[in-house]
C-alpha cells in the first residue's frame, strides 16, 4: 500500500471512529428519537400479525401528515402493543408503504431499548458507507484515486445535518446508502447493483424515483427491468402476507396526508417556504400547485439532457470521465429538484445527496483551477449552508429571523440544482463536439 492508500485508509478509519465513537454515543444519549418508534412499532405489529392496526386514522382538518399525534388516531391494538413494549407515548405513527412494515419485522425481535441501540449502530455504519461512496463518486468523475477522497469521507461523517438525522433516528442514513449505490451503479454501469438500490430505495420512500428517471434517460434498460421485477415481487409478497387491508389504508387514508407540508423553519421545501411567507397553509398549497408543475418540467428537462448524452455516447463513445460527470450532474439535479418539490425537505434529507459531494467537490476544484474563484466560493458557500443547516436551530415563529434567511437551505439547494443543470448542458455540448 503506497502513501495515497495509507492516507485514504487513515481517513476512512478516522471517519469510522468519529461516527462510532462520537456521533453514535451522542445519538444514544439524546432521548428525542422521534422517528424510530414508528419503525419499531411497524415491526412489532408485523410480528403479531395484526395488520389492521399498522396505520393510524387521519383526523379531518389536520394540517400535518398522519404520522403526527395531533393529526391522527392510532388503532387500539397499536396502542396496546406500544404500551406493552414500552414505546414512548406521543411518538410518531407509522406512515411508510406497507412492505416497509415487513422489512422492519426484525426490529421486533429485540426490546425497544435494544432496538434503539441496534438501529443507531446500523445507522452510524451507514453514514460511514455514504462517506466512502462520496469518495468513490469522486474517483469515477476524476478517473483515478485522489487524496481528496479522505476529506470527503470525513466531511460526511462529521456533517451536522447528519448528526441531526442520527439524533432523530430516521431512515435517511440507510437511504443515503441506497441512493449512493444507485449512483455508483449508474456511473460504473453495474446493472445489478443499481437495480437493487433502486428497488429498495423506491420501496422505502420513493427516494430513488428521480434516479429511476435518470436510468431511463440513460438507457439502462436491464437495471430498470430488474428493479421493476423485484418491486413487483416485493409488493406481491407483501400482499400475500398482509392482505389488501394495509394497502387500502395507506393509499386511501394515509398517502393523501403526505402532501401536507409544514411551516417549521427546518422544512426547506418550496411548500415550506410558501407556508412561512404567506402564513396560510391553504394559500401556500394553492401557489405550490401552480409552481410545482414547472419544477417537474425542469426534472423532465434533466432527463432529456441525460438522454441526449447517452445517445451521443452510443454514437461516438463519449470519454468515460465526461460521461460520468454528465451523469453525476444529472443525478444531482434530479434529486435536488425532487427534494425541493416535495412537501417536506428536512435538513437531514441532504444525506441522500452526500454521495454526490464527490462530483460537487471536483466542480469546485475545476472552477478554482480555472481562476473562477467567485464561482468556486459560491458553490462552497451553498454546500456549507446545507452541510451545517442553521435553519434547524431557528424557531420561525419567533420572527427574530426573517425570510429569506430562514430558507437559506432552499435557496442554496435551488442554486446548486441550477448549477448542476448548467453543467449537464455543458457536458452534452462537449460530447456533441466530439
Amino acid at each position: 500500500m503506497g502513501g495515497l492508500g495509507c492516507w485514504l485508509w487513515g481517513c476512512r478509519l478516522l471517519g469510522l471512529a468519529l461516527v462510532l465513537g462520537v456521533v453514535l454515543p451522542y445519538a444514544l444519549r439524546n432521548d428525542a428519537h422521534v422517528d424510530f418508534p414508528q419503525l419499531y412499532m411497524a415491526g412489532a405489529v408485523a410480528a403479531e400479525g395484526r395488520w389492521e392496526a399498522v396505520y393510524p386514522e387521519p383526523l379531518a382538518g389536520a394540517t400535518h401528515n398522519a404520522a403526527y399525534p395531533e393529526a391522527s388516531v392510532p388503532h387500539a391494538v397499536y396502542e396496546a402493543i406500544a404500551r406493552r413494549r414500552g414505546v414512548p407515548e406521543g411518538s410518531l405513527r407509522f406512515i411508510y408503504p406497507p412492505p416497509v412494515a415487513i422489512l422492519c419485522w426484525p426490529l421486533a425481535w429485540l426490546s425497544y431499548p435494544a432496538a434503539v441501540v441496534g438501529f443507531a449502530a446500523l445507522s452510524a455504519v451507514a453514514v460511514w458507507v455514504v462517506g466512502l461512496q462520496a469518495g468513490w463518486v469522486h474517483r469515477a468523475v476524476v478517473g483515478r484515486p485522489r487524496w481528496v477522497e479522505g476529506p470527503l469521507t470525513l466531511s460526511v461523517c462529521g456533517a451536522p445535518m447528519m448528526v441531526n438525522g442520527m439524533r432523530s433516528l430516521n431512515i435517511s442514513m440507510l437511504l443515503g446508502v441506497l441512493v449512493g449505490g444507485a449512483v455508483l451503479g449508474l456511473l460504473r454501469k453495474r446493472e445489478v447493483t443499481g437495480a437493487v438500490m433502486l428497488t429498495l430505495g423506491g420501496v422505502f420512500k420513493a427516494s430513488t424515483a428521480p434516479l429511476a428517471l435518470v436510468y431511463l434517460a440513460a438507457g439502462r434498460w436491464k437495471a430498470l427491468a430488474m428493479a421493476v421485477g423485484w418491486t413487483v415481487l416485493i409488493v406481491g409478497g407483501s400482499l400475500a402476507v398482509m392482505g389488501r387491508g394495509p394497502f387500502a389504508a395507506f393509499f386511501v387514508d394515509v398517502a393523501p396526508t403526505l402532501a401536507w407540508g409544514a411551516a417549521d423553519a427546518a422544512n426547506q421545501s418550496l411548500l415550506g417556504l410558501l407556508a412561512r411567507v404567506t402564513g396560510d397553509a391553504e394559500a401556500a398549497a394553492g401557489i405550490n400547485a401552480w409552481v410545482r408543475p414547472w419544477g417537474l418540467v425542469a426534472v423532465v428537462l434533466v432527463g432529456l439532457g441525460v438522454g441526449r448524452l447517452a445517445w451521443l455516447d452510443r454514437q461516438r463513445r463519449v470519454h468515460r470521465r465526461l460521461r460520468a460527470r454528465g451523469l453525476a450532474a444529472g443525478a444531482f439535479a434530479a434529486l435536488m429538484l425532487w427534494m425541493l418539490l416535495s412537501p417536506l425537505n428536512w435538513p437531514h434529507y441532504q444525506l441522500l445527496l452526500a454521495p454526490l459531494w464527490g462530483w460537487l467537490w471536483w466542480e469546485v476544484a475545476r472552477a478554482w483551477r480555472g481562476r473562477r474563484r467567485t464561482l468556486a466560493g459560491a458553490i462552497v458557500l451553498a454546500w456549507v449552508s446545507l452541510w451545517f443547516p442553521v435553519a434547524m436551530f431557528i424557531d420561525a415563529g419567533t420572527g427574530r429571523v426573517p425570510e429569506p434567511w430562514v430558507s437559506h437551505g432552499f435557496w442554496s439547494s435551488l442554486a446548486l440544482a441550477g448549477y448542476a443543470v448548467a453543467r449537464l448542458g455543458w457536458c452534452v455540448r462537449r460530447a456533441g463536439l466530439g
